[in-house]
């Protein structure tokens, strides 16, 4: 099923990614993420071997971002900045990764 809306400059959007939560409803409500081109957000999502998924939220203006995941709960929001996940959650190889990538992507061309 593909999802459409017109913008306010008459472009037609359409729905690019839409994932289903593979976690229990112990893990709480994922977030439900919208990102409208030129808002100037980087979102990534991720699902590992074992089917941990996580959703990163990256502000390129600010250099910060939120990370979230099912297994953490996804009301448990990381913050992130200057690539690095700040407290204490310890992410495996393929997550950090993972993040590293979205972190590269998302401040492609932009001053350090």
């Amino acid at each position: 099923m593909t999802e459409q809306s017109t913008t306010s400059n008459g472009r037609q959007n359409t729905l690019v990614l839409a994932v289903d939560n593979d976690h229990s409803p112990q893990c709480g409500v994922p977030p439900a993420i919208v990102h409208r081109a030129g808002d100037g957000n980087y979102v990534g999502f991720f699902a590992n071997s074992y089917g941990e998924q996580w959703v990163v939220e990256i502000d390129r203006q600010t250099k910060t971002g939120i990370l979230r995941g099912g297994d953490i709960g996804w009301d448990t929001a990381i913050e992130i900045a200057d690539g690095q996940v700040h407290g204490d959650l310890i992410l495996g190889q393929d997550e950090k990764q993972w993040l590293a990538a979205c972190w590269r992507a998302a401040m492609a061309g932009r001053p350090a």
